[in-house]
């Protein structure tokens, strides 16, 4: 089972945080391996809503299901990769108790086929670039 943890501190509210990341139509944004959303429902995203993705995952371009598996208002988001492999993506939002409009995201991706060592070097550098890309995107 592989796992790997990034964070970064955005100056942004809570609630400007969650909201964006929340909505699986903002992914292509600040996720590189997803390149667009093809199909899904619109409005308020909910929990078992899936929407239909390009990605690139491991190197392999392919369609994917990103299905919303978890919300926790405003502190949690957790979105199911149902692709070849399968892989979870946790985003824990954390609110600097000494600064309001200051945010930690912490980011998890777990892909169970793969080993942790294996999934540090393939997407290690790869996750710290859609932490700066989320972060740039919500300090704009």
């Amino acid at each position: 089972m592989g796992d790997i943890n990034k964070q970064t501190i955005i100056d942004a509210p809570v609630h400007a945080v969650f909201k964006y990341i929340s909505d699986p139509r903002n992914a292509p944004t600040f996720i590189n391996s997803i390149s667009r959303i093809l199909s899904g429902p619109d409005g308020i995203p909910s929990e078992g809503q899936v929407w239909r993705a390009e990605a690139t995952l491991f190197g392999k371009q392919s369609i994917i299901n990103l299905r919303l598996q978890k919300l926790d208002p405003p502190v949690g988001v957790v979105f199911a990769i149902d692709g070849d492999p399968h892989a979870v993506l946790s985003l824990r939002i954390v609110p600097d108790t000494n600064r309001q409009s200051r945010t930690r995201v912490d980011l998890n991706l777990d892909v169970p086929k793969v080993p942790s060592i294996f999934l540090g070097a393939l997407m290690g550098s790869l996750l710290e670039g859609d932490m700066a890309r989320l972060k740039s995107r919500l300090e704009s």
